[in-house]
């Protein structure tokens, strides 16, 4: 039987790694008029797509054994006016947008923390000021979703459920 020092040296000898997975879906509201997406994770893009004609789930993986601040971003790009119909009144009929949900770190569902948490920086496709809203799990805009975590994630988790 070992004693936890003699564990602890066995251990020591073996880097392991404890990795973690954050999920998300991209879902295209018009996949005749699609948009960009980039995601990017600690400042390293995870996916780059001109155009996302499907749903697409993304997955950022980390280490999950040092302490750190996470930053996912999701970049939506490439909206024009072209993307967006309105009538006489300016009464948007159609537009182009992603929905992105089913935010899940580690097999824990986390939808409402992204809510809470994740800030939604964009100017109306240049047409007003830059605003910071918050994020309901749908972007129209070209612009930058951003939601940040720690890691250990489950400490992190206790802090935020």
């Amino acid at each position: 039987m070992l004693d936890s020092t003699q564990a602890q040296l066995i251990l020591s000898q073996y880097h392991i790694d404890f990795m973690a997975t954050l999920n998300f879906e991209v879902i295209p509201s018009d996949v005749s008029k699609p948009l960009g997406l980039e995601v990017w994770l600690d400042d390293q893009q995870i996916s780059n797509y001109d155009t996302v004609t499907q749903t697409q789930t993304i997955s950022c993986v980390f280490d999950d054994d040092v302490e750190q601040l996470h930053c996912v971003k999701i970049v939506v790009k490439n909206k024009t006016q072209e993307h967006t119909t309105v009538n006489e009144l300016g009464e948007i009929l159609t537009d182009s947008l992603f929905d992105i949900n089913k935010f899940v770190l580690d097999g824990i569902e986390i939808d409402h923390i992204v809510q809470q948490k994740a800030v939604y920086i964009h100017d109306f496709n240049g047409t007003k000021p830059q605003v910071n809203d918050k994020f309901y799990n749908n972007a129209g805009c070209n612009g930058t979703i951003i939601f940040e975590f720690n890691s250990p994630i489950y400490l992190w988790l206790l802090e935020n459920m």
